[in-house]
C-alpha cells in the first residue's frame, strides 16, 4: 500500500515537473508572438491616413516587442528608445499617413544600432527611375547615359547632404559602408523617396551637376522586375585548372542538403584536379544559416578552430555563451591544404560577415574585396512581427553574436587584407596568384 502511495506521488512530481516545463518552453520561446512571411498582410497604402490613436498604438507595439526580445533591452528600455518613442508620438499630426507611421518606427528601430531591425512597407509595387549611382569620396555620381559621371545634387529640391542625414536617422544599419550601399538604392526608387519625406508620384525631379553647371531633368518611375534569389543556383562553382584556381560562388547561406552536396563535390574536383588556391565568392551573399561556414572548415586542415559565443534573449534571462575552440569535424578524404580567399562587398551581410570572420579570425585565408556590410559581432536570429494598424512588417532580432576573436570585437566591419572595388576582386585574386 505504502509502495502504491509512493509511486503515486512519483507520478504527480514527475507530470507537474513537465507540465512546469513544458510551460516555461512556451513562456520564453521567443518565436511564439512572431509570424511567417506567408502570414503576413499587406500594408494599408503609405498615402492613407489613419487615426491618429491607431499610429500611436502601432509605436507603443512596437516598443513593447523591442522590449520584452532585443538583447540589448534585457534589463528594461533604453533611455534612448523611450525619448524617441516620446519623440514620436509628440510630433504626429492628427491624420497621420502610413508612411508617417513607417518613418516613426524606422527612426525608433534605428536606435537599436542593429541592421536586422527593420520596418518593411510589403505587398504593394516598387518603381524605380532608370538610373545608377555610386558614391565617389563623398559626393553621388551618375553612372552611365548620357549624365555619366555628373553629381546628384539635390531630389525634388532637397539637397543630397540633407537626405543622407534622414536616411541615416531612419536606416538601420551597423556601418557606413551598408548604409550608403543602401542609400544609392533608396534614392531611385518611389516608396523609398516618399519614406525619406520626399512625396512623389509619376516622375522625380533631379538636380545635377554638370561641369560646374546646376541641370534639372525629370525622371519616370517604371515597376521593378523582383528576382526571387531561390529561381537561380545560390551556390555553384568553376575551376580554372590552368592556373589552379577554384572559385566557389554562395549567394545565400542556405545550409541545406543540396548546400552540402555541392560543397563535397566542389572539393572533390578540387582534389580530383589538383587545385591549389581557392575563393569563395560572397560578394553578393546577404546572410542567412552561419552553419554554412562550420560546414566549409569541415574541409580545411584544422583540428579544432574559435567559434563564436553568443547572448541570447528568453524573455528576462540572458543565456551567454562566450567564443570557445571548437573541435572541426573533419572530412579527412577530401582535407584541402592550398592557399583560401574570400571576395567580399558591402553587401556581405549577416553570416556571410560571419563566415568571413570564422576565417579571418582562424587565420585560415585573406579577405579581397570591399568591407562588409555589418559588424562581425553582430545582432541575429530574426523575428518578424506586422504592426496592428497600418500592416507594416517588422523584424527583430533576439540574439548577439560576437565573433571569435573578442579583441576585435568592436570593429564596424571586416576590412579586407586587398581591399579594391568589389567589379575588381577577381582580377585582384589573379594578380595575387600571378605574383
Amino acid at each position: 500500500m505504502l509502495k502504491k502511495i509512493l509511486k503515486s506521488k512519483i507520478l504527480k512530481i514527475v507530470i507537474l515537473l513537465i507540465l512546469i516545463i513544458v510551460g516555461l518552453s512556451y513562456y520564453v520561446n521567443p518565436y511564439r508572438e512572431t509570424i511567417g512571411w506567408d502570414k503576413v498582410e499587406t500594408s494599408l497604402l503609405y498615402e492613407q491616413e489613419i487615426d491618429k490613436s491607431l499610429a500611436v498604438d502601432d509605436l507603443n507595439y512596437l516598443v513593447d516587442k523591442i522590449t520584452k526580445h532585443h538583447v540589448s533591452t534585457a534589463k528594461g528600455v533604453t533611455g534612448e528608445i523611450q525619448k524617441q518613442l516620446e519623440y514620436e508620438i509628440n510630433n504626429l499630426n492628427d491624420s497621420p499617413r502610413v508612411v508617417d507611421v513607417w518613418i516613426a518606427a524606422s527612426r525608433i528601430a534605428n536606435k537599436l544600432n542593429d541592421a536586422h531591425a527593420n520596418i518593411y512597407y510589403y505587398g504593394h509595387k516598387n518603381m524605380e527611375i532608370d538610373l545608377n549611382f555610386t558614391f565617389d569620396d563623398s559626393s553621388l555620381k551618375v553612372i552611365g547615359g548620357h549624365r555619366d559621371g555628373q553629381e546628384l545634387i539635390a531630389i525634388e529640391g532637397i539637397k543630397l547632404e540633407e537626405l543622407y542625414q534622414r536616411f541615416l536617422s531612419q536606416f538601420s544599419f551597423e556601418n557606413e559602408y551598408f548604409a550608403k550601399y543602401n542609400f544609392v538604392n533608396y534614392l531611385r526608387r518611389k516608396n523609398q523617396l516618399n519614406w525619406l519625406g520626399i512625396n512623389v508620384n509619376e516622375e522625380v525631379e533631379i538636380v545635377f551637376s554638370n561641369n560646374g553647371r546646376e541641370e534639372v531633368e525629370k525622371y519616370l518611375f517604371n515597376e521593378i522586375k523582383e528576382s526571387n534569389y531561390l529561381d537561380n543556383d545560390f551556390i555553384s562553382y568553376k575551376l580554372d585548372k590552368e592556373k589552379g584556381v577554384g572559385i566557389l560562388t554562395l549567394n545565400s547561406c542556405i545550409y541545406s542538403d543540396e548546400y552540402k552536396i555541392k560543397l563535397r563535390g566542389f572539393f572533390s574536383e578540387v582534389k580530383k584536379h589538383n587545385i591549389n588556391i581557392i575563393a569563395i565568392d560572397l560578394r553578393e551573399n546577404g546572410g542567412g544559416n552561419s552553419m554554412v561556414a562550420n560546414e566549409f572548415i569541415k574541409y580545411l586542415p584544422v583540428e579544432s578552430y574559435k567559434n563564436y559565443g553568443s547572448k541570447v534573449r528568453l524573455r528576462s534571462w540572458v543565456i551567454e555563451r562566450k567564443p570557445k575552440e571548437t573541435k572541426n569535424k573533419q572530412y579527412k578524404d577530401l582535407i584541402f591544404s592550398g592557399d583560401v580567399y574570400l571576395l567580399t562587398s558591402n553587401t556581405t551581410f549577416s553570416s556571410a560577415t560571419m563566415f568571413t570572420a570564422y576565417i579571418r579570425d582562424n587565420n585560415l585565408g585573406k579577405v579581397i574585396g570591399e568591407p562588409s556590410g555589418n559588424k562581425p559581432s553582430t545582432y541575429g536570429d530574426i523575428l518578424l512581427f506586422q504592426l496592428p494598424n497600418s500592416k507594416l512588417p517588422v523584424t527583430l532580432t533576439y540574439k548577439y553574436f560576437s565573433r571569435p576573436d573578442v579583441e576585435k570585437d568592436e570593429e564596424v566591419a571586416i576590412i579586407p587584407d586587398y581591399p579594391i572595388g568589389q567589379e575588381e576582386a577577381i582580377d585582384e585574386l589573379y594578380r595575387l596568384i600571378n605574383n
